[in-house]
């Protein structure tokens, strides 16, 4: 092999290394931000039915108080 051919063969691999790092690291931060996401809507659903029960309670609790009143 000749001096070129090796230059060449370096700089292609050089290359190859300083494409496929960054893309290495984009993928595991998307991988960490989905998580992240899939983590935020979970509490999420969970808050709204804590809501929604706590709104249940609520009105009970309203139904109640009228009927007290009104006695």
């Amino acid at each position: 092999m000749s001096d070129t051919n090796i230059i060449l063969l370096l700089a292609f691999v050089g290359s190859l290394i300083a494409i496929i790092a960054p893309l290495i690291k984009l993928t595991a931060s998307i991988t960490t931000l989905t998580n992240s996401v899939n983590n935020i809507n979970e509490t999420l659903q969970n808050n709204e039915m804590r809501i929604a029960k706590h709104d249940e309670k609520l009105q009970d609790h309203d139904l109640r108080i009228d009927r007290l009143e009104h006695r």
